[in-house]
């Protein structure tokens, strides 16, 4: 009896590891073949790509740390508010932790592209002015370029970001609207950073001032909804 067990245990344990290496044999051939597709899209339309998305998000959380203006208001916030400073620089990881995204390939110009592409069509007669359109290949590289628009639906993040993909990939920030899963973790692969509308902390606006400014010192495309502001 007690051998049979082991033997039905053995039989499991080899079926689990041939289903995770048939798995992963194959997942790596898929996600190849992605990649592959997305270099050619990227090398074909000559899309611009913001380097410092690609950025460890561990390096950008350490940036921040150290600027010399969070820095201080973490003093002042700790005295303030009588916390233990390094109860505070938790907060501020929190913080970062929160707001800075991961931007993926993938996710941009694979999964989101196609279901742009897809529910775009179905719902609008989606025409681009592509003569317009390739004026922004024209602006230098190393330009900080940002985008301010209307603002009517959700609906308008999906369709500026799908009429720009040819040429750019554009970064917005999100209310707490998307902070649900799996919107938050789509969002942030699409290079999207969370901010918190109602929330008035100094220190936390510092943050994700702070954020922004890097950001835009390293030239990341953004795009701006005025009556979403």
């Amino acid at each position: 009896m007690i051998r049979q067990i082991i033997t039905y245990v053995f039989i499991a344990i080899g079926i689990i590891l041939a289903y995770e290496i048939l798995r992963f044999v194959v997942k790596d051939k898929i996600v190849k073949r992605l990649y592959r597709s997305v270099r050619q899209y990227i090398a074909t339309y000559n899309v611009k790509l913001d380097q410092y998305k690609f950025m460890n998000k561990f390096i950008v959380k350490q940036e921040l740390m150290n600027d010399d203006d969070i820095h201080n208001a973490i003093l002042q916030h700790a005295r303030e508010k009588g916390m233990n400073i390094q109860d505070v620089d938790e907060l501020v990881e929190e913080y970062i932790e929160e707001i800075v995204p991961f931007f993926n390939l993938l996710s941009y110009y694979k999964i989101g592209f196609w279901i742009a592409n897809f529910f775009l069509n179905l719902l609008y007669e989606v025409v681009i002015d592509r003569e317009n359109a390739e004026k922004i290949g024209k602006i230098p590289r190393d330009s900080a370029v940002v985008f301010v628009m209307n603002h009517r639906s959700n609906v308008d993040y999906v369709l500026v970001a799908f009429m720009l993909a040819r040429n750019i990939s554009i970064s917005y920030a999100v209310g707490e609207w998307a902070r649900v899963w799996p919107l938050e973790y789509i969002f942030k692969s699409f290079g999207a950073y969370f901010l918190r509308r109602q929330y008035r902390e100094k220190l936390y606006h510092l943050v994700l001032e702070k954020y922004i400014q890097m950001i835009s010192r390293q030239g990341i495309t953004q795009g701006i909804f005025i009556e979403g502001a």
